[in-house]
């Protein structure tokens, strides 16, 4: 680890380079004053666009010094602070610089126990910010009333891309605030609710969004807890094109059976954009193999299929393996972990 004084050493190099733009100082223990050497570099420097600083414990005193940096740089364009222990009033400073004129595109303030008073601020930045595309707040402290604010602010927000809650605590109400801005919002590509609390009606009040937003390509919700209903509720959205922007759907460990897999599958016989479906440890029999192995007969467009760790043996893989000998589109079909007899192994 390069600590304090090698970030200040950095920081030095940085002030006359000319031609640097990347650094990478992940997990060297830089601390608050290495935090404030680079960022004074940064008032200086004209070339660095990428900085990544994850790991680092420069907490909010650092967050500050970094923030009135961007806030006053004209080049940098990606930020990554993850896991820092930044906090809500790190996460003030950082939102503050974010309302003014920054070029700042990409920010990663992950794993940085950012609660209910720094959401607000970050949510209400991104109601103003004009260059953010993409965002992430993973494994922090957000709820369902934090995850309303982020939805108001998408309704008005042009330029977010792509926004990451994975590991918060957002439940079925935050959800439908999110579903209900996805209506609204012409920007937002990929959304990762991964490991939140949200259950069937979440998934609902996404699956009915869907069928009126135009331009989400991905959508991530490993880990929680939308069973069958919840993937009816998807696949009405998929059935027919009604959504014709959705290609990546994720909903790993979500406790579907063979009964949401069936309505999953009626779907995909006719749906044309969706290229990415991973069903991965959830609870998928043979009999729900078979469904799937129906759909991809007649399907030319799902190219990646994620099965993993379901309850499949080799009658479902008998008949997968008979879909993909009729239907000759090049696919990526992973079925590990499903306890297939050694001799089938082949099939996969």
């Amino acid at each position: 680890m390069i600590g304090e004084k090698g970030a200040q050493y950095l920081a030095d190099a940085l002030v006359k380079n000319k031609t640097l733009t990347t650094l990478i100082l992940r997990a060297n223990d830089i601390g608050e004053k290495g935090a404030e050497h680079l960022a004074n570099a940064l008032l200086k420097n004209i070339t660095l666009t990428t900085l990544d600083l994850s790991g680092n414990s420069i907490k909010s005193e650092g967050a500050q010094y970094l923030a009135n940096a961007f806030a006053n740089n004209t080049v940098l364009t990606t930020l990554h602070l993850f896991s820092n222990g930044i906090c809500d009033k790190g996460a003030m400073y950082i939102a503050s610089a974010l309302n003014g004129k920054t070029n700042l595109t990409t920010l990663n303030l992950s794993n940085n126990n950012i609660g209910a008073r720094g959401a607000k601020d970050l949510a209400n930045a991104l109601s103003n910010n004009k260059t953010i595309t993409a965002l992430d707040l993973a494994i922090n402290w957000i709820t369902d009333t934090e995850a309303q604010l982020f939805s108001d602010a998408l309704c008005t927000n042009s330029t977010l891309t792509t926004l990451d809650f994975t590991s918060n605590q957002i439940g079925d109400n935050g959800t439908q605030c999110l579903a209900n801005s996805l209506t609204k919002n012409t920007t937002l590509v990929e959304l990762n609710l991964s490991v939140n609390v949200i259950g069937p009606m979440g998934a609902e009040h996404l699956a009915k969004a869907l069928a009126i937003n135009k331009t989400l390509t991905t959508l991530k919700l490993f880990a929680n807890s939308v069973e069958d209903i919840g993937a009816q509720n998807f696949a009405e959205a998929l059935i027919n094109n009604t959504n014709t922007t959705l290609n990546t759907l994720n909903i790993l460990r979500n406790r579907i059976t063979a009964e949401g897999v069936e309505y999953l599958a009626n779907a995909l016989v006719n749906n044309t954009t969706l290229t990415t479906l991973d069903l991965s440890e959830n609870r998928i029999p043979d009999r729900g193999a078979q469904h799937i192995a129906n759909a991809l007969v007649n399907n030319n467009t799902l190219t990646t299929l994620n099965l993993r760790l379901n309850k499949i043996r080799d009658e479902g893989i008998q008949h997968l393996s008979n879909a993909l000998a009729s239907n000759t589109t090049r696919r990526t079909l992973d079925v590990c972990g499903n306890g297939i007899a050694k001799e089938q192994n082949g099939a996969t």
